[in-house]
């Protein structure tokens, strides 16, 4: 990995993944994801799963902390659930 573009999903942003080649690891931004995320499901839910989600330091942490989500607000989890998580999620952003 020589670099990475963080991203609050702009589509230019998106098409300057192609145009820069190898070596460029996509990243979306948390932030623009808590504040789209806030907007439709609360304060709450984002301060008590949303970053508890990011920073999962392990596979089975983040499943099990999507499936808390799960169980207290569906539509939530599946909201994160549709964002890569390779782009957002601490275990399963690529790295050397």
């Amino acid at each position: 990995m020589d670099a990475t573009i963080v991203s609050d999903r702009d589509k230019c942003l998106i098409h300057s993944e192609v145009v820069l080649g190898e070596g460029i690891v996509p990243a979306q931004c948390c932030f623009h994801l808590c504040q789209n995320f806030e907007s439709k499901f609360g304060t709450s839910l984002t301060e008590q799963h949303l970053w508890g989600i990011a920073i999962a330091h392990s596979e089975n942490v983040y499943a099990s902390r999507l499936l808390a989500l799960e169980e207290l607000k569906s539509p939530a989890a599946n909201y994160l659930g549709g964002v890569d998580k390779q782009l957002w999620v601490r275990s399963f952003f690529p790295s050397k």
